[in-house]
């Protein structure tokens, strides 16, 4: 009796129930291949990336890691290092990185010194990202490839380097030459492989931009003439063999240049400020300077340049581009800048005793006074401010 009312309960099971009884099977069947597949991925890549899959390697990453999580809110009063006339300071990861003739030094945004590392530059430059920092000297052979705690790579070239440029992504282009050639441009991976290179006979590179994911690459060069100059840009996809485009742009020397967040490329050259469709080459905005040009900032979000008018008191016209080339602001300064700075929306000025502060929006102005023999600011964003001193780098509240 028993045996037969389970069988008579088991026949009336709601065809529903039955339904989803058959969809939870199926599931429970894919999931078992998925599993399957996650286990044989893990198995090719142990196999084709062994060689990375080591302790160091590991200890790299969690310490990497650690040290750039700590908060840029948290920010220290000041950091000290020695007197050193060629003393370079840069943001990095928050932090900031400092190479001097003699050493190189890491910080985190709190002030922690992460790395300390005896290197001799005689005069060195830095090009970082938001995953490397590169120290190189420029007019010498030597580069050097730092994360926020240690040295990972490097190279000593046969030939002198004369500019670095690095993609968040870790992918890195080094300007050098060789015997056959005046500039050559060495294209790495964030493995520090080399990938790619640009050789050019008749050309000087002034510098090279990446994207930010390193799949696209500018070449800014330029070529002399008995009395001109003749700049031009190239743009390649990473990994293709011919270029996208070939344009030559302005009769002056490039100054500064880069991706725009949206992919657009800039290019600031002594006789003006262009904007270029990075897949075709057309100009999407140009803009003719009329002045010197004697300061320039070029950002993923837009840039500012300082036009010095020498004509009796010493002035400078500020100009600001959005990333679609607009002029966004446009305004006249008293007295010499010693550095210039564009960051989301902002303008920030230093003309030695004071700091200004210039929101575009709305064109209002706010100075602080400094009384640090200061040059070089590095903005961390509209309210945070490292004012780079001959003997120290110092926090300022704007």
């Amino acid at each position: 009796m028993n045996k037969n009312k389970d069988q008579g309960d088991l026949r009336n099971i709601p065809e529903e129930e039955n339904y989803f009884t058959s969809i939870a099977k199926k599931y429970e069947k894919v999931s078992r291949i998925l599993y399957v597949l996650l286990a044989a991925v893990f198995v090719v890549t142990l196999v084709f990336n062994s060689r990375l899959l080591t302790y160091t390697n590991f200890n790299y990453l969690f310490r990497d890691m650690n040290a750039a999580a700590e908060a840029a809110g948290d920010n220290y009063n000041s950091i000290s290092y020695t007197n050193d006339d060629a003393r370079v300071v840069n943001n990095f990861r928050g932090g900031v990185i400092t190479v001097s003739s003699s050493d190189v030094a890491i910080y985190t945004a709190t002030g922690r010194r992460t790395m300390f590392q005896s290197e001799s530059f005689v005069s060195p430059k830095i090009a970082t990202s938001k995953k490397y920092a590169i120290a190189y000297e420029q007019g010498g052979k030597k580069y050097c490839v730092y994360n926020s705690f240690a040295k990972v790579g490097g190279e000593t070239l046969k030939y002198p380097i004369s500019y670095v440029a690095v993609s968040d992504n870790g992918w890195f282009a080094v300007v050098s030459k060789d015997s056959d050639h005046t500039s050559v441009v060495y294209l790495y991976d964030d493995d520090m492989e080399l990938r790619a290179t640009y050789p050019f006979s008749n050309a000087t590179v002034f510098m090279v931009a990446l994207n930010e994911n390193g799949s696209k690459i500018a070449i800014f060069k330029t070529e002399t003439a008995i009395d001109k100059f003749s700049t031009s840009v190239m743009v390649s996809e990473v990994g293709k063999a011919t270029s996208l485009f070939n344009l030559q742009i302005s009769d002056g020397i490039v100054c500064g240049g880069g991706f725009t967040e949206s992919g657009k490329l800039q290019l600031v050259a002594t006789d003006g400020y262009y904007l270029i469709d990075s897949a075709n080459g057309s100009i999407l905005a140009h803009t003719a300077f009329d002045l010197a040009l004697s300061r320039v900032s070029v950002t993923d979000d837009g840039c500012a340049v300082a036009l010095q008018n020498n004509s009796g008191e010493v002035k400078n016209e500020l100009l600001a581009f959005d990333k679609n080339g607009n002029i966004i602001y446009e305004a006249d300064v008293s007295g010499g800048i010693l550095d210039l700075e564009y960051l989301d929306g902002y303008i920030f000025i230093n003309q030695g005793s004071s700091l200004s502060k210039i929101t575009l929006k709305s064109g209002n102005i706010s100075k602080t006074n400094i009384f640090e023999n200061g040059t070089d600011i590095i903005v961390y964003d509209a309210g945070n401010i490292l004012l780079c001193c001959q003997t120290k780098a110092k926090y300022i509240k704007t």
